[in-house]
């Protein structure tokens, strides 16, 4: 099979951990004969893509902007593949390149939470955007059983038309196993970590005031890794003009938490990096209101026997399924319910440690495995688009 990898956008982290151990493990693939892969996405997006060229794979690479530019040039790169693969279809226009279409539908955060301040025109855009996609895809995939009914429930897309793909593995090993960022030296030893961007669904402030409320914030600090998390850094009055980040400043300010003492923004971290903050934490918290196919920092901090609090929501029930490990569960709408997991975590801690430690030899799925997973549902989509136009 000769594959077209589609990628405009993906969410700094998790997003390019999937990208790039994807269509690395997809070049591999003994039913993909050559995969050309486009990249029209932002740069600090490109800067973290890590896919090698080799014999089978071919990068192309576009300047940044919307998928609706440029279609016949789109459709001359796509004219001698056999599927279409679009990575990432939020906040994107479909585009008709004339071959057998498959996207990952990732999560429906965005109409299943809608963000603080966001306005209603933004919203049914992107749902209009969703429709099309949805209506012009061969296949879609979920990368959950939560994801999949979500759409279903949203869309009234046929469930036939919905394969499930779970997306939470590890990342591929990296060479470095030390700390090298420049403000890693300087977070205490005892510290509980949260990686994720600054989007409202990760739920930063009510966790800051879960965290005002917890006894020990001063032993154990928390630690927040992602894309714009440095930005809370900054106090008022010197407010940030990023959406969202001066809300959280002043819940911050409000809650009298200090940086640098019971609150460390670190800002987006290399993989390699994380790796060591995840192993070295007292614990990783995962205070989300939503998420997509589960959480990848949640997954590496089981496979480092490093303790989970986790907010009890669908999605992540689901992802911890697959475990043994004892992990804390909290409401994340509630900033009591986190600051009890905390007090639980601490009270209970050699227990959650030892639980941790003996869950890291659960049965992991591999890179490879999910690859031949979309292999073969690329198969079933061209088989369905001939048999359409037949």
């Amino acid at each position: 099979m000769r594959l077209l990898v589609w990628c405009s956008s993906a969410s700094l982290g998790g997003g390019t951990k999937l990208f790039n151990g994807l269509v690395s493990a997809l070049a591999k693939d003994a039913n993909i004969e050559f995969m050309r892969v486009v990249l029209n996405c932002p740069p600090e997006m490109r800067r973290d893509i890590r896919i090698e060229r080799n014999l089978n794979v071919e990068i192309v690479e576009l300047p940044q902007g919307d998928n609706s530019t440029g279609l016949e040039q789109a459709r001359l790169l796509a004219q001698d593949c056999h599927v279409v693969y679009f990575f990432w279809p939020h906040q994107r226009e479909w585009m008709d390149l004339r071959r057998p279409t498959v996207c990952t539908f990732h999560d429906t955060t965005l109409f299943d939470y809608v963000p603080p301040f966001a306005v209603g025109s933004h919203i049914s855009a992107e749902y209009k955007r969703a429709v099309r996609w949805m209506s012009n895809s061969t296949m879609v995939v979920a990368p959950s059983i939560h994801v999949a009914s979500r759409i279903q429930t949203h869309f009234d897309v046929v469930r036939d038309h919905i394969t499930v793909i779970p997306h939470v593995l590890m990342p591929a090993p990296t060479s470095s196993g030390s700390i090298l960022h420049e403000r890693l030296s300087e977070i205490p030893e005892k510290y509980i970590l949260y990686p994720a961007n600054t989007s409202p669904h990760k739920n930063h402030a009510n966790l800051f005031l879960a965290y005002q409320r917890f006894a020990a914030h001063n032993e154990y600090p928390l630690v927040l890794t992602g894309f714009l998390t440095d930005t809370l850094r900054k106090a008022p009055p010197e407010w940030s003009e990023i959406a969202y980040i001066p809300w959280l400043q002043s819940v911050i300010r409000d809650a009298g938490l200090r940086i640098d003492r019971q609150l460390y923004p670190l800002g987006f971290i290399s993989h390699q990096h994380m790796q060591s903050l995840i192993q070295f934490a007292t614990a990783v918290i995962m205070p989300s209101i939503s998420e997509g196919g589960g959480s990848y920092p949640v997954e590496e901090a089981l496979q480092s026997g490093t303790p989970v609090l986790c907010s009890d929501i669908p999605v992540l029930r689901e992802q911890m399924a697959s475990h043994t490990a004892k992990v804390i569960w909290f409401d994340p709408w509630s900033p009591d319910s986190i600051a009890r997991a905390l007090e639980e975590l601490i009270r209970g801690y050699a227990g959650y440690k030892r639980s941790a430690i003996e869950g890291t030899s659960n049965p992991k799925m591999s890179w490879e495995k999910l690859a031949q997973k979309y292999s073969s549902t690329f198969s079933e989509a061209y088989l369905r688009y001939r048999r359409s136009l037949s």
